[in-house]
């Protein structure tokens, strides 16, 4: 038994990390929904009590080499993904069908303007700015309103994901397993949607049409 723990325990931490996120998941939608109803979250439960969920603040480099706070985004709407470039699954298909969205934000003239992409490395020892930079091209991404960010230190960006709702654990091979999925943020910076981009449900289409109902809340 102790011999097949050792083996296993990998995939147990990441299964407890996992389960904990989606129950953490669960907990806010059932708080904050309008009677569950719709994809966005409600600022408000049924009795008008504010249950609100804040993005947490961050001070990150961009594959330029510039300081970004999330500040820098204020009264914008932001989709934020947390991911790593060295993915050897979920983040480059994310990442491609994330380009989807790019070209319909563009197609209506909210990219860059009243819309902004935000993708965040955990992986700051092989995610070099240079890099980052390198692997936003390959994907034809714009960088007038898809910004890709990295830190400086490992454990401080697992700390990040987390307060995003984002399970975060390294592998012996330095990998790592995490929770995907991209959140929508509002211009006040309040977490209003938990999108799996892999989803095929979930279009692009149907994500810009959350995006406009934010951009004319007040």
């Amino acid at each position: 038994m102790a011999a097949f723990m050792q083996k296993n325990w990998f995939k147990a931490g990441i299964i407890i990390v996992l389960l904990l996120i989606i129950a953490s998941f669960g907990y806010r939608l059932l708080a904050s929904s309008d009677k569950g109803s719709g994809r966005l979250i409600s600022t408000t439960n049924a009795k008008g009590e504010d249950t609100r969920i804040y993005a947490a603040d961050f001070e990150l480099e961009d594959s330029n080499g510039k300081t970004v706070k999330l500040a820098d985004y204020d009264d914008k709407v932001k989709v934020v993904y947390f991911f790593f470039s060295f993915c050897p699954d979920v983040c480059p298909a994310t990442t491609q069908n994330l380009t989807f969205l790019q070209k319909s934000l563009i197609d209506k003239g909210l990219f860059g303007d009243k819309v902004n992409m935000i993708s965040i490395s955990f992986d700051p020892k092989r995610d070099t700015a240079a890099r980052l930079k390198q692997f936003a091209e390959s994907y034809g991404v714009d960088e007038k309103g898809w910004t890709f960010l990295r830190g400086n230190d490992e454990e401080e960006m697992k700390k990040l994901a987390e307060k995003y709702g984002i399970g975060v654990m390294k592998d012996d091979k330095g990998n790592f397993m995490h929770t995907n999925i991209a959140l929508l943020v509002d211009k006040h910076n309040v977490i209003r949607a938990y999108y799996d981009i892999l989803d095929e449900a979930i279009t692009p289409d149907m994500i810009v049409k959350d995006m406009k109902t934010l951009i004319k809340e007040k």
